[in-house]
């Protein structure tokens, strides 16, 4: 009994990173699949492919983390077009990052495949949207 108190209680202690850490794996799944089916299957430019990854990303992480991480409510109004923004802004600077890092690992330094890279880019660029998204976009006002 005693074990499944402290399970339930480090759960609660991490709630919120536990859920970012599944919305974020599944917008990196989203996002990984999007760039593979658009560069590897279809053909298409690396470059068109990551950023159309990334808008499929940034949608679906929006509405996941303010619904199911950070449990922002409101969907209207001032704080959802603040939100918004700021999640946009964040995901663009975090979007760049991913693209340069992509086009600098296959193209400039190393020439090694894409796939591979875009996995380690987006190890990183989860981090730095966790950053982002919890202390400045969705971060909680003192009451």
């Amino acid at each position: 009994m005693k074990k499944e108190n402290k399970w339930i209680a480090l759960y609660h202690r991490y709630e919120e990173t536990f859920w970012y850490l599944v919305f974020g794996g599944l917008t990196t799944l989203l996002n990984l699949v999007v760039f593979y089916v658009m560069y590897e299957w279809w053909g298409i430019d690396k470059v068109v492919s990551n950023v159309t990854a990334w808008v499929a990303g940034v949608l679906f992480a929006f509405v996941t983390n303010k619904l199911f991480v950070f449990r922002s409510g409101g969907w209207n109004g001032k704080k959802l077009w603040w939100e918004l923004g700021t999640f946009v802004s964040a995901r663009l600077f975090s979007g760049v990052f991913d693209t340069v890092f992509l086009i600098a690992f296959t193209e400039w330094l190393m020439r090694l495949p894409a796939m591979p890279v875009k996995i380690v880019s987006n190890i990183l660029v989860i981090i730095m949207n966790y950053v982002f998204s919890k202390w400045i976009v969705f971060r909680k006002k003192a009451e």
